[in-house]
């Protein structure tokens, strides 16, 4: 599967897992996507990517990798980290639509 559409099926993993409220599922679920996430940042800088909007990847990476790891520790942020994870989702769909190039 393609580093893009597993980021895709880890986010929504997460999503459900938020939903369900176990928090060793969320902690693993989250350390699933960050992973997912880092390997398609590594891509993109690599040139194994293309997206139509450069600035973006960027902070979706760092949101992912470095402030969503912190945010899942507190139960109580878990709504507003639905919401960023929805967001990030949309915005990597309709803004980036990244696109894997042929290696």
């Amino acid at each position: 599967m393609a580093v893009l559409e597993r980021m895709e099926k880890e986010a929504k993993a997460l999503l459900e897992t938020l939903e369900r409220g176990d928090r060793a599922a969320v902690d693993a679920a989250q350390r699933r996507f960050s992973q997912t996430v880092a390997e398609a940042w590594d891509r993109y800088q690599q040139g194994g990517i293309a997206v139509a909007v450069q600035g973006l990847p960027r902070v979706m990476y760092q949101w992912a990798v470095e402030e969503l790891p912190q945010q899942v520790q507190d139960p109580a942020q878990w709504p507003k980290v639905r919401r960023e994870l929805a967001r990030f989702l949309r915005t990597m769909r309709w803004v980036v639509e990244p696109e894997e190039r042929e290696e």
